[in-house]
């Protein structure tokens, strides 16, 4: 399954880059791994090989497994640059600094609710008193 790379997330990395001066130092890209590794190649692939042919600087892309190895990788400021989610950005803020460069400002952040289809609820209001789960606060599908 091929997607579709975001106009913005292009453009705004390539003016980044572009701006760069040759820097004669390699900068390490980390992407959180919110899909399987082949489905992160696919969508970032295209990226970051636009971005190595320009003169900047090379952009090896150590893709982290899972989730906590990623988190651990930017806690330890392993990372030059990064995407993650809102919350990653705030502890990759407090934790070594790292500052936002691009975002999506086209969309507001939302959350969908979901129950089992046979749970015979169709409205907020049924949920009153009701145990309600939500994803972990680092899980990148819980800041979309």
């Amino acid at each position: 399954m091929h997607e579709k790379i975001p106009g913005w997330l292009i453009a705004g990395l390539l003016l980044i880059f572009s701006a760069l001066p040759v820097c004669g130092k390699t900068l390490t890209v980390g992407v959180v791994p919110q899909f399987e590794t082949g489905r992160l190649y696919a969508v970032w692939g295209p990226i970051l090989n636009e971005l190595s042919r320009r003169p900047a600087c090379p952009f090896p892309w150590p893709v982290p497994p899972v989730i906590p190895a990623f988190e651990r990788a930017f806690m330890n400021g392993e990372y030059d640059i990064a995407y993650m989610n809102p919350y990653h950005y705030i502890v990759a803020a407090r934790t070594q600094g790292y500052v936002p460069l691009v975002r999506d400002v086209g969309r507001s952040l939302r959350g969908v609710l979901v129950v089992a289809r046979d749970s015979g609820i169709s409205a907020v209001a049924q949920l009153a008193g009701k145990t309600i789960a939500f994803p972990s606060p680092n899980a990148l599908g819980a800041a979309l």
